[in-house]
């Protein structure tokens, strides 16, 4: 009998987190854009060896300067303030 008096009270319980519209649960919601992929490496680490590893570390060290330049223009552009890690 216990049984029988959770399952009464229990069931519509839990059918209670189905009831409503998707829609217009979700309608609020800002869906945000998948963020494009990054450009491949300039460098490969197949390319590198003994005689070209300074060139290689030193095209790898352009192109993190690259990066930096333009996250600095990105913040400078959106006018949020950076951040203070």
């Amino acid at each position: 009998m216990k049984y029988l008096y959770y399952a009464i009270v229990l069931w519509p319980l839990a059918g209670l987190g189905c009831v409503g519209n998707q829609q217009e649960i979700t309608k609020g919601w800002n869906v945000a854009a998948p963020a494009p992929l990054p450009p491949p490496p300039v460098v490969t680490a197949n390319q590198v060896n003994q005689e070209n590893a300074h060139q290689a570390s030193q095209a790898l060290w352009d192109e993190m300067d690259r990066q930096a330049q333009n996250e600095l223009l990105n913040q400078a552009n959106s006018k949020t303030p950076p951040s203070k890690n």
